[in-house]
């Protein structure tokens, strides 16, 4: 290799490594063994551990022996998994991963961290529960206070017949009494 395509070599890997770093989502490049050859700065902060404590490691430091199979073995593509951190905590991750170069022996791995999305979305599920029990408090409170109209109802036009018959007989008792007078 020349000095000017070496260059080049070393601009385009700087170019990457600075792309990588840059990067919102943690990512491990793997080669087909099933060894973490390089991580991001987003990988050491998901799985707190540092570069140097995860470069040459295999990966089941991080992931299950069931996702390492899975991953070495096919294209994945936003699979929700758990990985290990130093500290023995399971985040939820969003997991895609991707074979790479001409015989595939490598794999880019990224990884989303969904802890605090999980968090929200059991959050999100709780309030609607309690809307839930809410709207049904409401409903049957709404069903009662139909119910209760009605009946108002049913009894003011009780009430206003009973006045009626009411105002009938004191009529007939007053014509009654009248025609008691003038005899």
């Amino acid at each position: 290799m020349t000095d000017k395509n070496k260059e080049k070599n070393k601009i385009s890997k700087d170019y990457f490594n600075d792309f990588l770093s840059f990067l919102p989502v943690a990512i491990c490049f793997v080669n087909s063994e099933g060894y973490i050859l390089n991580v991001n700065e987003k990988a050491e902060k998901i799985l707190d551990y540092k570069k140097h404590e995860l470069i040459d490691s295999e990966m089941n430091k991080i992931f299950k022996k069931k996702d390492v199979e899975s991953i070495l073995s096919r294209d994945i593509r936003a699979e929700e998994i758990e990985v290990k951190s130093k500290e023995g905590e399971k985040p939820v991750s969003l997991f895609s991963g991707k074979r790479v170069g001409d015989d595939k022996s490598h794999i880019f791995v990224a990884l989303s961290d969904l802890s605090r999305a999980k968090k929200i979305e059991k959050e999100v599920e709780e309030k609607v529960k309690e809307l839930e029990r809410f709207n049904r408090l409401a409903t049957g409170r709404e069903l009662r206070m139909v119910e209760l109209k009605r009946d108002k109802k049913k009894l003011k036009q009780e009430v206003e017949e009973m006045e009626d018959k009411l105002k009938k007989i004191e009529e007939k008792k007053d014509k009654e009494n009248d025609e008691q007078r003038e005899k």
